[in-house]
This record gives C-alpha cells, sequence and structure tokens, in this order.
C-alpha cells in the first residue's frame, strides 16, 4: 500500500530546504513593504511635492499619494495615485500584476477627470480605464523573475515616472476639482 505520493516524498526529503524557502518568502514580503515606504523618499525631492502632496501607506501592499487639497466632505482623498498589489504573487507569479492607478472615489468627478485626459495630447504614463470603475488610469507592472536584478529599473522607476506624471498632470486640474468638492 502506497501512503505518500511522490509529491509528499519530494517535500519529505527537501524539508529543510522548503522551510527555508519559507522564511525567504516572508523576508521577501517585508522587503517589498520597505520598498514601497521606500517611494516617498524619492517622491518629496520633487518640486510639485510641496503643493500639498501627502503619502499615505494602505496595508502592507499599497501605497497612494493624494493632494491635501483634494479632500471630500467625509474626510476622504478623492483622487488617489498609487501602486496597489505589490506582492510576490502579482510581481513575480501568475496572479494578476501589481496595478499602477488613477482613481477617484466620486464617479461624476471620475468621468470629467477621465475627459480631460482625453483631451491630453498624449497619455505618458498608463491607459485611461473605461469599464466605470474608481479606476480611471491603470498601468500593470509586472517583473519577470530573471529581472529582479533589475528591479530599480523595472519597477522603482516606472513607479516613480507613473507618481510624478500623474501628480502634475493632475495638478492642473485642482480648480475642476476643488469646484466638485464644494
Amino acid at each position: 500500500m502506497k501512503i505518500f505520493s511522490d509529491e509528499s516524498k519530494l517535500l519529505a526529503k527537501n524539508w529543510e530546504t522548503y522551510q527555508e524557502l519559507l522564511k525567504a518568502e516572508q523576508t521577501l514580503r517585508k522587503e517589498l513593504q520597505d520598498f514601497l515606504e521606500s517611494l516617498e523618499a524619492q517622491l518629496v525631492k520633487n518640486p510639485w511635492w510641496q503643493n500639498q502632496w501627502n503619502f499615505i501607506v494602505y496595508e502592507e501592499t499599497e501605497i497612494y499619494i493624494s493632494n491635501g487639497n483634494w479632500v471630500s466632505s467625509y474626510d476622504e482623498y478623492v483622487i488617489l495615485i498609487g501602486l496597489e498589489g505589490l506582492t510576490p504573487e502579482r510581481l513575480f507569479g501568475m496572479d494578476n500584476p501589481p496595478l499602477l492607478y488613477v482613481k477617484s472615489s466620486d464617479y461624476g468627478l471620475g468621468e470629467l477627470l477621465i475627459e480631460k485626459l482625453k483631451e491630453e495630447e498624449m497619455l505618458k504614463q498608463g491607459d485611461i480605464d473605461y469599464s466605470s470603475s474608481r479606476y480611471l488610469v491603470t498601468q500593470p507592472l509586472k517583473v519577470l523573475p530573471n529581472e529582479v536584478e533589475k528591479f530599480d529599473k523595472v519597477v522603482r522607476q516606472p513607479a516613480l515616472d507613473f507618481l510624478s506624471y500623474y501628480a502634475t498632470t493632475l495638478e492642473k486640474y485642482t480648480e475642476l476639482i476643488e469646484k466638485n468638492l464644494s
């Protein structure tokens, strides 16, 4: 009678390696979280940052920036520019990739901003999201496992570029945004 499958035998024979990999995964998750938080130090160096911008860490896998003047009567930011889903599964695996995004908690304002963004000569970052969701612009951020050594080039710089681009682009519409908040 066969008690163990071939997979179970393989795992049992490599138990110590398996345990080391589990520890390594937790280290990787922590390093990704630290990476997200490190983006703030780069963003605050930009001249536009002085215009009431804030950096928010949301849970362990998402950050966003928002302008302190773009707050609803419920004390929530109405426009978020961020990076979500930065997990090993989504970054290196087969799950949906992490997402750079611009989203709005106000559907009407979101529609107005999509119209304004369509009028831009050519968006330099991401694609307009026409799905009637809270997302106005999205840009997937996928890294192949063999690109991990190029993480700064394939993740950090695209994230900083996206966040900076939309902070400065959306600042042009501050009057429209604030009018919709009143």
